[in-house]
C-alpha cells in the first residue's frame, strides 16, 4: 500500500517538541503537528502511440502510478515532503505528454480536494502539503 499521506504519531510529535524546546528560547512556543494534506486529482483524456494502443489498461495503470510518484515524490523516496509548494497546471500536462507511450491529450482538468482548479495550485496556509489521489481519472481518447 502506498502512503500518500504520511503522519507522525502523537508520541513522536511530543518527542520532537521536547527536543526543540531544549534548543529554543523559553519565550518561543513550539507546536508540532502533522501536515494538512490537500489531494490533487488529475482528469485526462489520453491517446497512446499506436505501438502502445493495444495495452490501454496497462498504460492507464502505469500513468496513474507515475502521476502518484510525480505529485507525491516521497512515496518513492525521490524527495522529502514540501510544504505549501506552488505549482501550475501546465507542469502536469507537460509531465504526461513527455511519457514515451503518450501521443497527445485532449482534455485535462485538475482538482484539489474535489474543487476544479483553473491554473495555479497553491494554498494560503503554511502547513499544506499537496498529495496525489490514489486514483486519477484516465480515459482513452477513442473511448471518450
Amino acid at each position: 500500500q502506498i502512503e500518500l499521506k504520511p503522519r507522525v504519531s502523537v508520541g513522536n510529535r511530543e518527542s520532537i517538541k521536547q527536543f526543540l524546546e531544549k534548543l529554543s528560547s523559553p519565550f518561543v512556543q513550539i507546536d508540532v503537528r502533522n501536515p494538512n494534506y490537500k489531494e490533487i486529482k488529475i482528469e485526462v483524456n489520453v491517446k497512446y502511440l499506436p505501438q502502445f494502443d493495444g495495452e490501454k489498461e496497462y498504460y492507464n495503470a502505469v500513468l496513474n502510478r507515475k502521476l502518484q510518484s510525480y505529485i507525491s515524490p516521497w512515496i518513492d523516496n525521490a524527495s522529502g515532503i514540501e510544504f505549501n509548494k506552488i505549482s501550475y497546471k501546465s507542469r502536469y500536462i507537460n509531465f504526461i505528454e513527455e511519457e514515451q507511450y503518450v501521443d497527445h491529450i485532449t482534455l485535462f482538468n485538475i482538482y484539489i480536494d474535489g474543487i476544479k482548479i483553473e491554473n495555479r495550485i497553491e494554498s494560503d496556509r503554511e502547513d499544506v502539503v499537496f498529495t496525489s489521489a490514489s486514483h486519477h481519472i484516465i480515459r482513452n481518447e477513442d473511448l471518450c
